[in-house]
């Protein structure tokens, strides 16, 4: 999803986590499109290579835009952005109404396949909240490839993380890469079912769900994976170093 790989893991860069800016959505659409071009999901989603960077944008933009409406985007980084995340509320609907129509203005002759995903991932999800008594869905979770493994993802999870917890709220998520089930772990969540294809993909992706914490806790070190970085919807590392130093400051 973002923040594992094969690769030393650094120390925490100083920055800033705050609540990300309508103003910052398309440079923010471009970060989450960049870590997630080599996906294989996302690959195959937009074949394409000469166009796909362009698709991949379009359609997390339109995520994107629904998620600061109806739930919450926090940003790392102040001048330049490093890492974002996105979670929706419980409340919130899974898609915009004119979801469909964006989704054909954007991916054009591979609309199909993204409508195709989004629409299980929501059906799926409205089902999860009724199950769970509601919680939040991490939307989507992508460190510039610049910035990856410096264990930003992991900040920002973990300041999220630390909201739910302190209101006694669970989230869930889907990942598109089996390797990052133990990166998610590594953060609290849970198997929550069986993996499930998107219709002809030959992909899967795997539910996962984090109940709350009675006690907030540190984050644990992310995981390393076969290279892959997630921002959706996504393996050992050293143990993550100590975040009091150098810790981000966070607005809210």
């Amino acid at each position: 999803m973002t923040d594992f790989a094969r690769q030393p893991r650094m120390p925490l860069l100083p920055d800033v986590i705050r609540i990300a800016t309508p103003e910052e959505a398309d440079a923010i659409a471009r970060l989450i499109a960049a870590a997630h071009t080599p996906l294989p999901l996302y690959q195959w989603l937009a074949p394409r290579l000469a166009t796909r960077g362009q698709i991949l944008t379009g359609y997390h933009h339109t995520h994107l835009t629904h998620t600061m409406r109806h739930g919450t985007v926090y940003a790392y980084g102040t001048g330049h952005l490093r890492a974002v995340a996105g979670w929706l509320r419980p409340d919130a609907p899974d898609l915009p109404p004119d979801h469909d129509d964006q989704l054909h203005r954007v991916t054009g002759p591979w609309a199909n396949q993204f409508r195709n995903l989004d629409h299980i991932l929501a059906r799926r999800h409205t089902t999860a909240r009724r199950l769970s008594g509601g919680s939040h869905r991490l939307v989507f979770l992508a460190v510039h490839p610049r910035h990856q493994w410096h264990g930003l993802g992991s900040a920002l999870l973990a300041h999220y993380h630390s909201k739910l917890d302190a209101r006694g709220e669970s989230v869930a998520v889907d990942v598109p890469d089996r390797m990052l089930q133990d990166y998610f772990e590594r953060h609290g969540y849970q198997p929550a079912g069986k993996a499930y294809r998107v219709t002809d993909a030959p992909h899967h992706l795997w539910p996962m769900h984090r109940p709350p914490r009675a006690k907030a806790q540190p984050p644990a070190a992310p995981a390393a994976s076969s290279g892959n970085h997630w921002a959706m919807p996504a393996v050992s590392t050293p143990a993550a170093p100590s975040l009091s130093a150098d810790q981000p400051r966070t607005l809210r």
